[in-house]
């Protein structure tokens, strides 16, 4: 069993039902980056907030940080290499639909999303987890490594401890 510590930002007013509720509304399409799902940041409050500020285009007194445990058995983790080739494998076999949804809608940014969706619905399983690189503005010449988000996206919801979600204290924006 593999635990996992994922932070979901969002306004004020879905957290509290998320609160209230102890549950998380899949949100997302096959065009998002790892399709549909709930989005979190792997033990990154900030990212969390930060991507928060950047789509719903709220203020910062508005945008809660929640934090939630998640238990899985059955992930794709697209940070191993047998993961990625499995990934990578079943794309090939969807190069024809891919092709026909291209010439439909024209070019998308993630076509990683659509793949993950074909393959849940063959063979579904509880989240799959990424890393996303993020370019960086300033780099100390002596630090050479990759800044990057590992995010999780959880397609089944039942993973989601729900007696362990939280408000994050504090403020988010300040690197907690």
């Amino acid at each position: 069993m593999a635990i996992f510590i994922g932070y979901h930002g969002t306004d004020r007013t879905s957290a509290e039902a998320i609160l209230e509720e102890k549950t998380f509304l899949p949100s997302g399409t096959w065009q998002d980056w790892l399709g549909r799902g709930v989005y979190f940041f792997e033990f990154d409050p900030h990212q969390a907030f930060m991507i928060t500020k950047a789509r719903k285009r709220c203020s910062k007194d508005k945008i809660v940080v929640l934090k939630s445990q998640i238990l899985s058995e059955n992930f794709l983790d697209l940070l191993t290499d047998d993961d990625r080739t499995f990934m990578e494998d079943f794309a090939k076999e969807l190069e024809t639909k891919i092709k026909e949804k291209e010439a439909e809608i024209g070019k998308w940014k993630h076509q990683e999303g659509f793949i993950l969706d074909a393959l849940y619905k063959i063979d579904p399983f509880d989240l799959v987890r990424a890393a996303y690189h993020v370019p960086r503005k300033h780099t100390y010449f002596r630090c050479d490594y990759e800044t990057v988000q590992i995010q999780l996206c959880v397609k089944q919801t039942e993973c989601i401890q729900v007696e362990s979600i939280e408000e994050v204290e504090g403020h988010a924006q300040q690197r907690i």
